[in-house]
């Protein structure tokens, strides 16, 4: 096969984001308890799964698109009332994506 394809390396959380707590959530999934991220700044959604210890990564992808993608992948994140409301206005609030509040 001689074709090429282009393939650009995937971003990752920026490490501000995991510094910041109202960009994480708890979350429960199939596989078990679940801590959520998404970073604004490089369009990244991410899930750590505790029990296997390991992340799963959404690059890039938007924040709607990928709280949709949590929804189809039976992963419902903690309605803790204000917990959510923060994450939520965290990571699809107004303002410079991944910019410090």
């Amino acid at each position: 096969m001689t074709a090429k394809m282009r393939v650009h390396p995937p971003l990752g959380l920026h490490a501000d984001t995991l510094e910041r707590p109202e960009n994480l959530i708890l979350a429960r999934g199939p596989s078990g308890d679940l801590l959520v991220a998404y970073c604004r700044r490089n369009r990244v959604g991410g899930v750590w799964h505790r029990d296997a210890a390991m992340w799963t990564l959404w690059s890039p992808i938007g924040a709607p698109e990928f709280i949709g993608a949590l929804s189809a992948r039976g992963i419902e994140v903690a309605d803790g009332g204000h917990a959510l409301e923060v994450w939520l206005d965290a990571v699809t609030g107004p303002g410079e994506a991944g910019a410090k509040h």
